[in-house]
């Protein structure tokens, strides 16, 4: 019995031992927990850069040429804090204003890219993730009058928020006159007669109301031996107004029109030929007479 006893002993402090190692090997089971983030991103309005320029250079003054028109070109950087992606191309307008306030003319202004050298900024330029490059360009005739052109660019998002910017371009003046023929014939004529020549249309070409300084040279026989038709047998008028080599008070109005006629005496004793002389027509500020 003995030998049994210890026998049952030893089985128990087995039994003990391997339950104490089946405990020991119970794993523990850690539960993960998902944390949702929130976050509200404000939305920004776009800011607008702008600028004229000639092709060239950055201009904030120009001045006309008499009969023709100037080309400007508007450049404009619009960006957008929540990205460029956010502004809405077709929003990006550009608004010119004479110098009364009244509109000359509207644009929505197109991709930049091809005319970035035109508008000083060089050939290449990054303008990264939050910014985006527009251009357009508007027309000044030379009779558009002068002071302070406004220019406007506008841009929205897709929120439908604003950004703007706006700038005054200075348009100076100028006197300029265009005729409709440049020769005046008074055909065939006989000694002691006197004959009307071309009539010649004058218009204004520039933005001021204009007078006239007309002058006349002696007209001269073309071939052997010489001779003279004085510049005195020539007779003019302008709108009806006796011509002036100094000033003839006309006042064509901008872009307007007068007629100017001619006659011409033909001395006594002059000798046949072909005669020429030079009229020279010189466009004065309205003011000037």
């Amino acid at each position: 019995m003995i030998g049994g006893e210890n026998n049952l002993k030893g089985s128990i402090g087995l039994l003990s031992m391997a339950g104490l190692l089946l405990i020991s090997s119970i794993a523990v089971i850690t539960v993960a927990n998902d944390v949702t983030l929130n976050a509200d991103v404000n939305n920004t309005a776009p800011t607008v850069m702008k600028w004229e320029t000639d092709e060239t250079n950055n201009i904030t003054s120009i001045n006309p040429t008499p009969g023709q028109p100037v080309t400007v070109r508007k450049c404009a950087i619009v960006c957008d804090n929540n990205g460029k992606e956010d502004i809405v191309d077709s929003t990006v307008k550009a608004v010119v204003q004479f110098p009364n306030g009244t509109v000359k003319e509207q644009e929505t202004l197109g991709d930049g890219t091809g005319h970035a050298e035109h508008c000083g900024l060089g050939a290449s330029p990054d303008f990264g993730v939050l910014c985006k490059f527009y251009s357009g360009t508007f027309l000044l005739a030379s009779t558009d009058p002068s002071l302070n052109y406004s220019i406007t660019v506008t841009a929205k998002d897709v929120a439908n928020e604003e950004g703007m910017d706006t700038n005054n371009l200075t348009y100076g003046t100028c006197t300029g006159v265009s005729l409709s023929s440049s020769t005046i014939t008074f055909g065939q004529l006989a000694p002691g007669t006197t004959a009307s020549g071309t009539e010649v249309t004058i218009t204004n070409t520039c933005n001021t109301e204009m007078d006239i300084a007309d002058s006349v040279t002696d007209l001269t026989r073309t071939t052997s031996p010489p001779d003279t038709i004085p510049a005195s047998d020539v007779t003019e008028t302008i709108a009806g107004v006796p011509a002036s080599s100094t000033c003839t008070n006309v006042n064509i109005a901008v872009g307007g029109t007068a007629t100017m006629t001619s006659s011409l005496i033909v001395p006594l004793g002059t000798l046949p030929g072909t005669y020429t002389g030079t009229k020279t027509l010189t466009a004065l500020n309205g003011a000037t007479c």
